[in-house]
């Protein structure tokens, strides 16, 4: 299998390596297949395609080591390959999943509703119609809401995000991890508010 991969500029010596290593290159596209969020953009070929060019990309970047033995090389090389394929597997995964992170028009703003106009840069200033009054009553009683439906660590991160604060600075103030945080935000509080908005 070395001196495949050391006739790195054959296309030859590529297509026996892909046949020689199928079995394993199908066994890990098919661990990534099952998932939903993939599945729904990704097929099983294209899936395959994409862990062939991970191959081309392994045998490109791989360097044999003359201290090592034959086998530990070839051991060293299968594992770069499938790590070459996860990583780009769970890449794809995180892409899918970003329309379900990403809010259609980022998060819901409490405060902007308050003020509204979301363009207003003025500060938190009332406008003085009653329609702007009311849209505050709404929006405070929106808040109280869904504070209501909070559960502990939801509950800080809620009182900092309609404070303006980023999930970074949140996190360093509560003492959560940020992926916590953005998990809480993404997950828990803005469904809650689209839903009751």
């Amino acid at each position: 299998m070395l001196k495949l991969i050391a006739d790195k500029g054959n296309s030859d010596s590529f297509t026996q390596l892909a046949e020689k290593l199928n079995k394993l290159l199908r066994y890990q596209v098919s661990s990534f297949v099952c998932d939903s969020m993939l599945g729904r953009i990704e097929d099983d070929e294209s899936l395959y395609n994409l862990a062939l060019m991970k191959l081309w990309e392994a045998v490109h970047n791989f360097i044999y080591d003359d201290e090592l033995s034959l086998e530990h090389n070839e051991r060293r090389f299968l594992a770069m390959v499938k790590k070459y394929i996860r990583n780009e597997m769970i890449d794809r995964q995180y892409a899918a999943n970003v329309d379900k992170r990403s809010p259609k028009d980022g998060l819901v703003n409490i405060e902007s509703i308050c003020r509204g106009d979301e363009n207003d840069d003025c500060g938190y200033d009332l406008p003085n119609t009653d329609a702007s009054i009311l849209q505050v009553l709404i929006a405070e009683e929106l808040n109280e809401f869904v504070m209501c439906r909070m559960k502990g660590d939801e509950k800080g991160v809620y009182r900092f995000l309609k404070a303006g604060y980023a999930a970074e600075k949140i996190a360093g103030k509560l003492g959560l991890a940020v992926s916590r945080v953005r998990y809480i935000i993404y997950e828990k509080i803005q469904p809650c508010v689209e839903r009751y908005n």
